[in-house]
């Protein structure tokens, strides 16, 4: 009797624990998503969940009406994503199991379908994966091959790199070694850098010029000493290339704060293409600006120098190297030059002096504001209101008196804006007394500023004996009739 009392407890719960399995494949897909709370599975249940998931998905992704395939391609999709949560290893590593075995059992499955298994199998697939990618690589569909180079380039496991390099080796179609050399250097592969240095005398210029950029973004001694070596041969694309990489090296390097192991290789670099005819442009400004920017001590001399040369482009650079440096020194020494400049230049290193607020270089600027040089007048003027001072203050206000038109509205401009605390204070002892004209200047600037007690000064300065005076009161009231008591106002019209 007990016997059959055990085995029909048995069956009972053999019974409730079907039924909690028991679901549509819509339901399963929906849990397996993260959309439905599902049940405790073991290794053994997850394995059969997710195939049956992808076994009922894939008919419907491969639907003759291709326009319903879009939401079961996205189902797919959200599977693979939800696996690649925090904890979820081990549903991930079943789930690329399982698509696995799909594209090895359904040879004969669509390829736009099968792409998009492997596409899915570059977001999440591992060691697992790389075996199937490796074969894939072979397959006559050129697509599909570029989707499994794609995934291995992607793939986590150290065995990628190996299957990458083993087809690099056998490749002949100038396409696919780009494709192959490109990967390898977004996997920043060491082990490729022999492979590639070889690549760099691929008669294909293009095969050649990727293995450069790839070796550029792997890095290190030997990367460098290969891109080095380019330097050697007489200027081409190649070099310029070459070139190119060892500046994004050395920005790298900076990025990692190696800033000795970025100053020698923007020097070397630099060195070069001021020893050498037919160098772009572009490299050597770069090589210039990232020199001086991380090198402080030789970045000052260097700036010096390029601020003084005949081409603008590289005075230029000096402007910009000045500005990533991590000291003051470069913009200090530009400062030292400034009456010797070209006006051009003049006007880069006063905007300099603006955005970084040197107050020590207030005395270099101020006597630029009254040059004949219109240009740089103007950016004496703004850098001046940058700066902030008393000094800065008054000697505006000279200007927006006696300045030249542009000048002079330039000046009162900066006023306007000026961030010193004691500003508003010189402009109302300004606006209170001396010349009308200084006053009505200074009444007009309290009225751009609206500094507290700005109405009632308004309000005082609209009644005045002198006309100049009152005339700018009452012009200055529109930019703070907000702030003015309507009463008053109403009473002063009557009264004048």
């Amino acid at each position: 009797m007990k016997t059959i009392y055990r085995i029909g407890v048995i069956l009972v719960g053999l019974s409730i624990a079907m039924s909690a399995y028991a679901q549509t494949d819509e339901e399963l897909v929906a849990q397996l998503t993260g959309k439905a709370k599902g049940p405790t599975r073991d290794a053994g249940q997850w394995m059969e969940a997710y195939q049956k998931a992808v076994d009922y998905l894939l008919p419907l992704m491969s639907a003759e009406n291709v326009n319903s395939r879009y939401n079961y391609q996205i189902m797919l999709q959200d599977m693979g994503s939800y696996t690649t949560r925090p904890g979820a290893e081990a549903q991930r590593l079943v789930l690329a199991q399982v698509m696995v075995k799909t594209l090895e059992q359904h040879t004969e499955m669509e390829n736009t379908v099968r792409n998009w298994f492997v596409l899915q199998l570059e977001r999440i697939g591992k060691a697992e994966s790389v075996p199937l990618l490796a074969k894939l690589m072979s397959d006559q569909d050129e697509n599909t091959r570029d989707y499994a180079r794609r995934a291995l380039e992607k793939n986590p496991d150290s065995s990628a790199t190996d299957v990458l390099l083993k087809e690099l080796a056998n490749a002949k179609e100038p396409r696919w070694k780009i494709g192959l050399i490109d990967a390898l250097g977004n996997r920043h592969a060491s082990s490729a850098v022999k492979p590639l240095t070889q690549a760099l005398g691929d008669s294909e210029l293009d095969v050649a010029r990727t293995a450069v950029g790839a070796l550029s973004r792997i890095g290190g001694q030997d990367s460098a000493q290969a891109l080095f070596a380019l330097l050697t041969k007489p200027v081409g694309p190649i070099s310029a290339d070459a070139a190119r990489g060892l500046i994004f090296m050395a920005s790298e390097k900076v990025a990692a704060k190696d800033m000795a192991g970025a100053a020698k290789l923007y020097a070397s670099v630099y060195e070069w293409a001021g020893s050498t005819k037919d160098v772009p442009m572009g490299v050597q400004v770069a090589a210039a600006i990232g020199l001086i920017a991380s090198d402080p001590d030789r970045g000052v001399k260097e700036a010096l120098t390029l601020i003084q040369d005949t081409n603008p482009k590289m005075r230029q650079a000096a402007i910009q190297a000045a500005r990533m440096s991590s000291t003051k020194a470069v913009t200090q020494a530009l400062t030292e030059l400034l009456p010797k400049l070209k006006s051009d230049s003049q006007v880069q290193v006063l905007g300099l002096i603006a955005d970084s607020k040197d107050t020590s270089a207030e005395a270099a600027v101020v006597q630029l504001l009254g040059g004949e040089d219109e240009t740089v007048s103007l950016a004496a003027a703004n850098a001046l209101s940058q700066l902030g001072t008393a000094t800065s203050a008054n000697t505006l206000f000279d200007a927006a008196m006696n300045g030249r038109g542009s000048v002079q509205k330039a000046a009162q401009r900066g006023l306007a804006v000026i961030p010193s605390p004691h500003a508003d204070a010189f402009i109302k002892t300004k606006a209170a007394s001396g010349d009308a004209k200084a006053r009505a200047i200074a009444i007009d600037l309290l009225g751009q500023r609206r500094p507290e007690g700005t109405p009632i000064l308004l309000l005082t300065y609209a009644s005045d004996a002198d006309e100049t005076v009152s005339a700018a009161a009452f012009q200055a009231m529109l930019n703070v009739a907000d702030m003015i008591d309507i009463a008053a106002l109403t009473d002063l019209v009557v009264k004048t």
